[in-house]
């Protein structure tokens, strides 16, 4: 939706049809320069995302020098919108930039609402991850369930990926934030904060580049940010706002932390899926791809799964698309049709391989001159020498402390455990 020259683009938060969405919106748009939702003291660091040696899932992450123990992440996967961004914008050599509130402001901000009223800091304390409000945490995720669907994303690609004829998404997705904002009454002091802010920063760029702009931030903001308010109004909004000194890097992330059922409240149902769905985009067979995956995983498991199975779970997962009046099967009918044709009926089998599959077991690389945290830099050195590779998932291992190597992996799991990083834990 464009505004006096600036485009902006209300995504959903790691959702791979968003993701595409905005590579070709910004593509058709060519802007001069991309604003993105995130600490705009962080700016800097926004192009080492586009590093060959950054392999996401990473997290941008940020720590007050006398309290690091009161650390905040920004977590970017590879389907996330905001990543798919900066990767645009370097490589179209557009300006790029973060335009919310500084990570100092917003430390400084949560820890006087943590004095001022305790009760009222743990509701809004998902708002330090980067995350959607409170009270409407996932909003492509309520418009999903109105319309019956169990995920934001089976709604997204549904209604605006595979429709033949989508006409203005970003518009259309604008008009919708816009009725369910108009619904939600005031918003709470700090998201105002954040949204003038952001509203600053905007005319602010408005004002250096000259041609088309880009603003990619989260759906919900899309009216504040268009909505008309004086920057006299915003700066007094933001007159006294509190500062602590940061540092700020980017940290290895995982498949599973990025999934909402682990606390994260901007995170997706199956981010195992969602990278499925990013890498099998604009193919008709990505629901054969996917049911071959669950094969895979069940035959290393030791099950038989015959050729024959696979053929009439991807025929059942049809069928059941057809009679819920969705395009395409989406991971809830192939889950469906898996457990009826592969797992002979047996939803506890499909329980084994659950995690493993949605969550999927992705572990993100960041590059060796990345600025890192002293804690940091000193576990990797030792994972190194240790010979523990990190893994997104759980498994069992066996420390012989007999020898010198099983004496140190099983120092190094110990240290961990007095530092509460439960990284290993005994059995």
């Amino acid at each position: 939706m464009t505004q006096g020259g600036i485009s902006y683009f209300g995504i959903r938060h790691h959702g791979p049809g968003s993701a595409g969405s905005l590579v070709k919106a910004l593509q058709e748009l060519q802007p001069v320069a991309v604003l993105i939702e995130g600490p705009v003291d962080a700016s800097p660091l926004l192009p080492l995302l586009a590093s060959p040696d950054m392999k996401p899932p990473v997290a941008l992450l940020c720590y007050p020098e006398d309290d690091p123990a009161a650390t905040s992440f920004w977590p970017f996967a590879e389907f996330s919108p905001e990543y798919q961004a900066a990767l645009w914008a370097v490589a179209n050599k557009a300006a790029l930039r973060f335009i919310d509130l500084p990570s100092a402001a917003r430390l400084a901000e949560k820890a006087a609402e943590a004095a001022a009223d305790t009760e009222a800091a743990e509701a809004e304390a998902k708002d330090e991850q980067g995350e959607e409000p409170t009270r409407v945490q996932d909003p492509i995720g309520t418009l999903a369930r109105a319309a019956g669907y169990e995920d934001g994303e089976s709604w997204w690609s549904d209604i605006i990926e595979q429709n033949p004829e989508p006409g203005p998404i970003f518009a259309a997705i604008a008009d919708a934030m816009t009725t369910l904002r108009d619904g939600e009454g005031s918003i709470g002091r700090l998201e105002a904060m954040r949204e003038a802010h952001m509203r600053l920063e905007i005319a602010a760029a408005r004002k250096e580049f000259d041609g088309p702009m880009a603003v990619v931030c989260g759906a919900w903001h899309v009216p504040a940010l268009q909505a008309g308010h004086t920057q006299k109004s915003d700066q007094a909004l933001l007159k006294g706002i509190g500062r602590r000194k940061t540092t700020m890097t980017y940290a290895p992330w995982t498949g599973p932390r990025l999934a909402l059922g682990y606390g994260y409240g901007a995170g997706v149902v199956a981010p195992g899926w969602c990278k499925h769905l990013w890498q099998t985009r604009g193919q008709d067979d990505a629901s054969v791809l996917w049911l071959a995956r669950i094969a895979s995983v069940l035959r290393a498991k030791g099950h038989m799964i015959s050729t024959a199975s696979l053929i009439e779970a991807e025929r059942l997962a049809r069928a059941l698309a057809a009679i819920r009046e969705r395009p395409k099967p989406g991971f809830e009918e192939l889950r469906d049709a898996s457990v009826s044709a592969l797992f002979n009926g047996e939803a506890l089998l499909w329980k084994m391989v659950e995690a493993e599959l949605l969550l999927g077991a992705d572990v993100g690389e960041i590059p060796p001159d990345t600025p890192l945290a002293p804690l940091i830099d000193d576990l990797q050195r030792n994972q190194k020498a240790a010979r523990l590779k990190p893994e997104a998932l759980e498994r069992e291992l066996s420390v012989d402390l007999r020898s010198e190597s099983g004496l140190f992996r099983s120092t190094l799991l110990h240290r961990l455990n007095v530092l509460g990083v439960d990284w290993g834990r005994l059995t």
